[in-house]
């Protein structure tokens, strides 16, 4: 691309400024031509960094259960089991998001 250009009127100018701007302005023009800029569009990245493995398998367990509560004919323990299991759910969901944001202060 370059070797095809005419650098006649870079040469002939008698002003240096002139001759240093013609010869950007050329070399900026072949640059862009040679490498046009790419669009790149990058993945949402989740910023959760406080919800752990084990929290998302205590989500997959919750769903469970809340599953089985639709149940109508579950009994009395299953139901204080999960009650209690929801509550130290709940619990360790607070924790680990106060931990997060403690360490972002």
């Amino acid at each position: 691309m370059l070797h095809n250009e005419l650098w006649k009127d870079i040469f002939l100018c008698d002003d240096v400024n002139t001759s240093f701007n013609a010869f950007m302005s050329t070399t900026v023009h072949y640059f862009k031509r040679a490498f046009p800029p790419k669009i790149i569009y990058v993945k949402y990245q989740n910023e959760n960094k406080w919800i752990t493995q084990g929290l998302k398998s205590q989500v997959k367990e919750s769903d469970f259960f809340n599953s089985l509560k639709r149940i109508t004919n579950i009994s009395r323990e299953l139901l204080d089991y999960i009650k209690r299991y929801q509550i130290t759910y709940n619990r360790l969901i607070k924790e680990a998001n106060k931990r997060e944001n403690d360490n972002l202060f």
